[in-house]
C-alpha cells in the first residue's frame, strides 16, 4: 500500500459537540490522497463513539484511543502513526474548507516556482509533490542543508531526513 500524500492529525478531548463538523469538513476535501488520524485523548463524553462511527464509515480515518495526556501528547501519538508525505493538524473544534489541502498544494507549488524558477504547468498538483518527483529533489536539497520549511500549519516530512522521533511537541 502506498503512503498517502497527507496525514491529518486531529487530537480530540471531550469534543462531542464539535467533532462531527470537524470530521465532515476534513473528509470533504477535493484532494483525496490523505489519511486522518483522530487521537481520542481520554474523552469522558461521547467523542469516542462518534469517532468510532466515522472510522467505520470512512476508510481514510484511523482512531487511536489513549489515556488523557494533553494535546501535545495526543499530537505526538498521532505523529507515531502518521504515514503521509506531509503532516498537518486540525483541532477538533475547528473545521476546514473543501479546498484546504488543494490551496496548500497550490501555495507550495507557487512557492517552489518562486524559489527555484521551476515552472511546469501540465502536472497535476498531487504528482507535483510525490516522493521522487522533480520538486521533491529541490526540497530534499533544502533538508540536506538543514532547511525545514514550515508552510502554514504543514510540516514537510521526508522520512530519511527527519525521523518521527526527532519531531515532538513539548507544550
Amino acid at each position: 500500500m502506498n503512503s498517502p500524500l497527507f496525514s491529518i492529525i486531529i487530537p480530540a478531548y471531550n469534543s462531542e459537540k464539535t467533532i462531527r463538523k470537524c470530521l465532515d469538513s476534513v473528509v470533504s476535501q477535493t484532494v483525496r490522497d490523505f489519511e486522518v488520524i483522530v487521537v481520542n485523548d481520554g474523552s469522558t463524553d461521547g467523542t469516542q463513539e462518534i469517532c468510532e462511527w466515522y472510522e467505520a464509515t470512512y476508510s481514510c480515518i484511523k482512531l487511536l484511543n489513549k489515556s488523557n495526556g494533553g494535546v501535545s501528547s495526543a499530537r505526538n501519538a498521532g505523529l507515531d502513526l502518521a504515514s503521509g508525505f506531509w503532516i498537518t493538524f486540525v483541532d477538533s473544534d475547528d473545521w476546514v474548507y473543501p479546498h484546504w489541502l488543494k490551496n496548500f498544494v497550490d501555495a507550495f507549488k507557487e512557492d517552489v516556482q518562486h524559489r527555484t524558477g521551476y515552472h511546469h504547468t501540465d502536472e497535476e498538483p498531487e504528482d507535483f509533490l510525490l516522493p521522487g518527483g522533480k520538486i521533491h529533489a529541490v526540497i530534499q536539497a533544502f533538508t540536506d542543508e538543514g532547511f525545514l520549511g514550515l508552510i502554514g500549519f504543514f510540516l514537510f516530512k521526508y522520512i530519511e531526513q527527519i525521523h518521527r522521533r526527532h519531531l515532538k511537541f513539548l507544550f
